[in-house]
């Protein structure tokens, strides 16, 4: 079970800890599913299912539109596809939750002394749309969205950035997701690759993408991030 720590009492494991946004630190799998079946059966007449849906999560939105090819030859365009998705999953935002848990241990680790920050592949208007329910206030030192960066995961830009950003060293730094493209990504910028189960990825193939850890709890998140200093 999750147990908050005394701050005085914890330390982080990490000198700096990245973290995903979707599915790692707010529930948004099912409503990301239903919105991108709504925009393929719209403009591509395409039906996947979920799994396949789960398996588009993590990638921008320009990739996830792409996916059937050039909206062009469907007869639209990127534009007008991208506009129908988010405002098909902004009519649906009450069923954003945030993951109390984990945030908390996001903070957790901020009162440790971490350096913080987001790497999302929401770009600028989703992330503004999303990250406020967060309320994160000043904990997070950067966010880095997929329009930030010419390449976006599961190329680890973003995460690289965030460690310039941060002059911080791969060897000091942890990135946590719940995809496969969180984990390619995280793999690629030598840092340390923390999957979590809560959301679109299963262990398997986490691993597989190169996790470093696995952890299907938030417990097991706490217990990798924070140690107890046993001198206090």
């Amino acid at each position: 079970m999750y147990k908050p720590a005394r701050p005085h009492e914890i330390r982080c494991s990490f000198e700096t800890v990245l973290w995903d946004v979707d599915g790692t630190l707010l529930d948004t799998t099912a409503l990301l599913v239903d919105s991108l079946r709504h925009m393929y059966a719209r403009f591509f007449n395409r039906h996947p299912s979920d799994e396949e849906l789960k398996a588009l999560i993590g990638l921008p939105l320009r990739r996830q539109v792409g996916e059937y090819g050039d909206p062009e030859a469907f007869g639209t365009t990127a534009a007008e596809v991208e506009a129908e998705f988010l405002r098909y999953y902004t009519a649906g935002r009450q069923r954003e939750r945030p993951i109390v848990s984990v945030i908390a241990i996001l903070r957790e680790t901020r009162s440790a002394g971490a350096n913080l920050g987001l790497v999302t592949s929401k770009n600028h208007v989703e992330a503004a749309m999303t990250l406020p329910c967060l309320k994160l206030g000043d904990a997070v030192d950067v966010t880095i969205t997929a329009d930030d960066i010419q390449h976006p995961k599961p190329a680890p830009d973003g995460i690289l950035l965030a460690m310039s950003r941060l002059s911080c060293s791969a060897t000091g730094t942890a990135y946590v997701g719940d995809t496969v493209y969180d984990m390619q990504a995280a793999h690629a910028a030598g840092v340390h690759a923390i999957g979590v189960t809560w959301g679109a990825g299963r262990a398997p193939e986490l691993k597989a993408a190169g996790a470093t850890s696995i952890c299907t709890t938030p417990a097991e998140l706490q217990t990798l991030l924070l140690t107890v200093d046993p001198a206090r």
